[in-house]
């Protein structure tokens, strides 16, 4: 169906098209129910003249006419109310078949949007929270849409029955409907936007969930992570508060939208009472029901579809949004044609001339750029951090929003092989990631795992090739997933390879035999004659390279030429310090042993952990305890007692009039309109306090209590349950279902409660006219207990979040088609058991609307044949005529509601399932100073934590320490810098925990080279924007974050004697250039000049300026061990060999 949509939508705008098209597309499955509905109307409007003829024969004597008579009503009950069963059936499963036809539109032409988006404005929280919340707000609004102008004709026609009925008393009730209507306006008017400031904040939340899963193991070790859930937890808490106004306007909508079935029938008999017989009472009250019930549902009704229009604007906004602006061109040279003056050499493969570009119109990263990269060669961009290396590889791939001047390819190319800095990995086995798309050739895919040096690495793996990576890669380390990519990108055979900086994360040696086996003189790329362009920092490759492009940090291209030209020219281009990066040897043996990356983790090779429980665990009466157990007792309590009172006030009134019909008490008409106006009364307000307990104080409690718990566990989690889990999981938990909690879950709740209690009433009623008919009810009881048996299911959004994160690698290996429809078959495997369920639900409704039918004919029967009390009979026939809806409402919002309670029990089963990281024993706290000397021993350690290890800072064993205080005590600075979504601002970024001075984030930023973020009109409150930040600057960011723990815990240090600690690093200065990574340095020992750092490095050359002592690891164990001019005098030293193998080429 998608397919048709997408050949219409072509070469039409958004989003106006595309409301157009969809409309056409979908006008015939969403007119099917039109039919049914207008069937379902006549059947009920059938029913009052029924009453009618039923009362007024039973009133009758019992002559032969009468019975007779009696089998005639008998038919025209089973033909009424088997009609009403049939035809709302088939009006639930057209409309149940629409919704999921455009659900199925939506989330394809959302996906699809996102496929093309500008990378710039491309948003992760807002693509995920449209596809699974505004989606399903559609879904359950529309749900009822064509009751809507349905219920306006009953209105219509009810009024003008009630007018044939009461004469001008009739104008009361409509006096009534019409102030309630005029409340429901006002009310209406202020929802949508109440909607839309809500979603945002779940908006919001969802992208900083997103982020903080997406970067757990740098959270933790940056201590970023706890800093995190309180920021997250105070964004909950303002998302329930922002929430709950719409949801007051829920609860007045709801009470406007059932005050006049509750006191229509007062003001309507307090006018005509007096004059009204047996079987006029009950008529009219028939024709009140069929003017106020089709009332209060159109109330009821629209906030959902207003909802629905609203989060459908939302789509079409998004809709509307920028789309990738690719400004390449595409020039391919005839035979025997010249080129002309201004087209590129016809060497070259691609061409820019002129170019500027930038991620915001007012600022170009670079200027003035003319190159020509030659075909069929390797072409090295190297620069210092910042210049825009990253912006340029971008802007060969088309990504960079502002441009100017031209990008040209001399011949058609239908994908390029892309290296991100951050590889982006699929959830998939690292055999998947590698092949893509493409077919499965062995021979290939084993010439490019040794070729990227992968062998041993995934030989160590228990399922091999065959192991599932996790999110983002969270398996395998830094340098295994720059290796994947880059497999990736060589089995893909493109004639153009861009990689942005992808061997910054291997130890030198292994950057050394990759580097020759792939780009080498002899290797991979050179016997495909393959085009190359390497971005990188280091100057290491310059003499493997044939066509050098230096960037300057002016953001300007010096004069491109070869090895020979510039490397002369290396100093300038960097630092006026002297440059000691040492250089790659231009060929290594291609089966040269290197020393391979150790691990201490076990991987399993098996499928993400599933956090979906089974249907019998969520309808376990633990996840019931565990959800009204985060509810005071006080609201329960309430809650419970005023759905008693709605029941009892909305079935007695029906018994109620039978008395006041025939004059029971023999007192005068005011007597019972007051006890009736009383009763009435009672039963708006149990609707009233019970909606505002389960739409306030209910969520307000659940909401926060449940978001907390699940955060704490996600946060206490150890990281393998991270690498075990779908990422896209365990974000729908913080997604999808805590928005069911907060406006799904108390709704449904509220409505089978006081369902329950208005079913059981209206049961006891009907069997008042006869007791027999109380011998069906266990039938119904049955048919409640097979709804509560039926599968429960959970949509996800994996799918989404992924695409995102690797939206640039995707469009560069031109997989988005292959993307588009691996999302149909994700969307079409997903529709499937959703609407599956909504079928049986509605063969469970006609079931239950024929066992109701079956009591109106039992009814009729005995009413008929054994002339049973007209006026009883009356109130039977009456509330049968709401019960039949009653029940079906009851058995729709029971089986939606234990399909919401797997919310809960899915979040109680991550709080009961993922243990915390933190193990028996630890749970010492020292004191504030601790470290204060930094003093690390470590004694038989290894990766499993053998008990008898020993690891001790300033004589306390770390094992005994609690683990949130241990991180907090030790500064910790990972490989990748983790930041908060766009639009927080730099201080927020730099300092989460807020505990720093504007005046201390300053300077830090002027330390680190930074002050730039703060030169805006806003300073430290300017919106920060990663995409615009290059690695290196990143880099610096995470060190500047930690040179603010550094003040702030000296600050609060009481010990003046010593402001020692610890400080460890993870690699931060790879991918950085030579003089970069000196700076940063000299920076850690300028700052941290009284602590023990601990830095993990894979580059040697800044060891012997910089550090005291030096470890040599090797196959996870320690080989060497001592001071680097040590070392270095020991002839056969690991590190002197480590670094001499990086010398093997002197610099000219």
């Amino acid at each position: 169906m998608f397919s048709n949509l997408a050949t219409t939508l072509n070469g039409m705008p958004f989003p106006r098209g595309f409301a157009r098209t969809l409309a056409k597309e979908l006008i015939g499955p969403f007119l099917l129910p039109v039919t049914p509905r207008l069937a379902m109307l006549g059947f009920t409007f059938s029913q009052p003249f029924f009453i009618n003829a039923l009362v007024a024969n039973i009133a009758e004597s019992n002559s032969v006419s009468a019975v007779n008579d009696g089998y005639g009503l008998i038919g025209a009950c089973v033909l009424i109310y088997g009609g009403i069963a049939l035809s709302t059936s088939l009006y639930s499963y057209y409309s149940l078949r629409a919704l999921h036809m455009l659900r199925a539109c939506l989330v394809s032409v959302i996906y699809q949007k996102m496929l093309e988006s500008d990378t710039n404005t491309l948003d992760n929280g807002t693509t995920v929270t449209l596809m699974s919340t505004d989606i399903e707000r559609i879904m359950t609004g529309w749900m009822d849409i064509h009751s809507v102008w349905a219920s306006v004709i009953e209105i219509a026609l009810g009024c003008y029955l009630l007018h044939s009925q009461l004469g001008m008393a009739f104008l009361s009730p409509i006096i009534v409907i019409l102030v309630c209507f005029s409340g429901m306006a006002c009310v209406s008017a202020k929802a949508g936007n109440s909607q839309s400031a809500w979603m945002e904040k779940i908006e919001n939340r969802v992208s900083m969930i997103t982020t903080l899963l997406a970067n757990i193991k740098p959270c933790k070790i940056s201590r970023m992570a706890s800093e995190f859930a309180r920021i997250l937890q105070t964004a909950r808490d303002e998302e329930i508060q922002v929430g709950s106004h719409f949801r007051w306007l829920q609860v007045i909508a709801a009470t406007l939208a059932y005050t006049p079935m509750c006191l229509s029938p007062v003001v309507a008999f307090a006018f005509a009472g007096q004059h009204l017989n047996v079987a006029g009472f009950f008529t009219s009250l028939s024709f009140l029901t069929l003017v106020t019930s089709p009332l209060t549902a159109i109330f009821q009704q629209i906030p959902g579809v207003i909802a629905g229009f609203t989060c459908l604007s939302r789509i079409l906004l998004f809709l509307e949004g920028d789309i990738r602006s690719d400004r390449r061109t595409v020039f391919r040279l005839q035979d025997n044609q010249k080129p002309a003056a201004s087209s590129a050499p016809s060497a070259a493969l691609v061409s820019v001339t002129n170019g500027h570009f930038g991620w915001t119109q007012t600022h170009s990263v670079l200027r003035n750029i003319n190159v020509n990269v030659p075909r069929g060669q390797l072409t090295v961009v190297v620069g210092p951090v910042a210049c825009g290396k990253s912006t340029l590889c971008k802007a060969i791939l088309g990504e960079v929003p502002f441009v100017e001047g031209e990008v040209l390819f001399t011949s058609r190319i239908p994908s390029v092989g892309y290296c991100a800095q951050t590889p982006f990995l699929s959830n998939l086995s690292i055999r998947d990631n590698i092949i893509g798309f493409s077919p499965f050739h062995p021979g290939k895919y084993q010439e490019i795992i040794t070729a990227t040096a992968l062998g041993p690495d995934i030989a160590m793996l228990p399922a091999g090739h065959d192991t599932i990576v996790g999110s983002c890669g969270a398996m395998l380390s830094g340098g295994q997933k720059q290796r994947v990519s880059l497999a990736r990108a060589l089995y893909q055979e493109t004639p153009l390879l861009l990689l942005d900086d992808t061997l910054t994360g291997l130890d030198q040696a292994t950057e050394a035999e990759v580097f020759a086996r792939v780009l080498g003189a002899e290797g991979l790329i050179r016997r495909r004659g393959t085009t190359v362009i390497l971005f990188t920092s280091s100057w290491r490759y310059l003499s493997s390279a044939d066509y050098i492009i230096t960037v300057g940090k002016d953001g300007t291209i010096r004069e491109p030429g070869h090895e020979t030209e510039l490397l002369e020219q290396k100093d300038e281009l960097f630092n006026p310090e002297k440059n000691t990066e040492t250089a790659f040897p231009a060929s290594t043996d291609s089966n040269a042993s290197v020393t391979q990356q150790s691990h201490n983790m076990v991987v399993k090779g098996k499928a993400s952990q599933n956090l979906h429980v089974q249907a019998s665990q969520v309808r376990d009466l633990d996840v019931y305890k565990h959800y009204f157990g985060t509810i005071r007792t006080a609201v329960l309590v309430t809650f419970a007692l005023s759905c008693t009172l709605f029941g009892f006030g909305g079935s007695f009134p029906t018994v109620w009039i039978s008395f006041w019909s025939s004059n029971s008490y023999n007192a005068p008409n005011a007597f019972y309109i007051g006890i009736y106006s009383l009763l009435s009364f009672l039963q708006l307000l149990g609707f009233f306090l019970a909606a505002l307990m389960a739409l306030g104080p209910m969520v307000t409690d659940a909401g926060s209590k449940l978001h907390s718990n699940a955060l704490t566990t996600v946060i206490r989690a150890p990281l393998r349950f991270f690498t075990d889990t779908d990422t896209g999981a365990i974000t729908s938990l913080f997604s999808q279902d805590i928005t069911i909690i907060d406006g799904e879950l108390p709704e449904r709740l509220f409505n089978i409660t006081a369902g329950l209690c208005g079913i059981i009433g209206a049961a006891c009623v009907i069997a008042v006219a006869s007791p027999w008919l109380a011998l069906v009810y266990p039938v119904l009881v049955i048919i409640f207990w097979i709804v509560q048996r039926l599968p429960l299911t959970q949509s996800q959004s994996a799918n989404f979040m992924e695409t995102t994160q690797g939206i640039t690698t995707i469009r560069a290996f031109g997989w988005t088609t292959q993307k588009l429809e691996h999302n149909h078959y994700l969307l079409d495997q997903s529709q499937r058991p959703s609407y599956l369920l909504g079928v049986i639900q509605f063969w469970l409704l006609l079931t239950a609307n024929l066992i109701t039918t079956g009591i109106a004919t039992s009814l009729t029967v005995l009413a008929t044949q054994l002339r049973t009390d007209p006026g009883f009979t009356g109130a039977s026939a009456v509330t049968l005529m709401t019960f039949s809806g009653l029940v079906t409402i009851f058995i729709r919002d029971y089986t939606a509601f234990e399909t919401s309670l797997g919310a809960v029990s899915r979040l109680k089963s991550l709080s009961d399932n993922v243990k915390a990281e933190a193990r028996e024993g630890e749970d010492l706290h020292p004191d504030e100073q601790w470290p204060k000397k930094g003093s690390i021993e470590i004694e038989r350690l290894s990766a499993s934590y053998d008990p008898s290890a020993k690891l001790t800072i300033d004589d306390i064993p770390i094992q005994h320490v609690d683990r949130s205080t241990l991180r907090e005590r030790i500064i910790g600075v990972p490989q990748d810098a983790v930041f908060l979504p766009n639009g927080n601002t730099v201080k927020d970024n730099l300092d989460p925990s807020g505990l720093a001075t504007e005046d201390e984030c300053l300077s830090v930023l002027s330390t680190v080279n930074l002050d730039g973020l703060a030169n805006g009109s806003h300073g430290l409150h300017t919106p920060l924007t990663t995409n615009h930040l290059s690695g290196g600057q990143k880099k610096l960011f995470g060190l500047g974050r930690a040179i603010l723990r550094r003040i702030i815990r000296d600050r609060a240090t009481t010990d003046t004697e010593s402001h020692g600690g610890i400080l460890i690093l993870d690699e931060i200065s790879s991918g950085v250039d030579a003089a970069t990574e000196r700076t940063m340095h000299e920076i850690i020992s300028h700052q941290f000049e009284d602590y023990t750092v601990l830095e993990v490095v894979h580059g040697l050359d800044i060891v012997p300026h910089f550090f005291d002592r030096v470890i040599v690891i090797e196959n996870g164990s320690i080989v060497e061990s001592g001071s680097p001019a040590e070392l270095l005098q020991r002839p056969s030293s690991w590190f002197k060999q480590l670094l001499l193998m990086n010398s093997a080429c002197d610099q000219p």
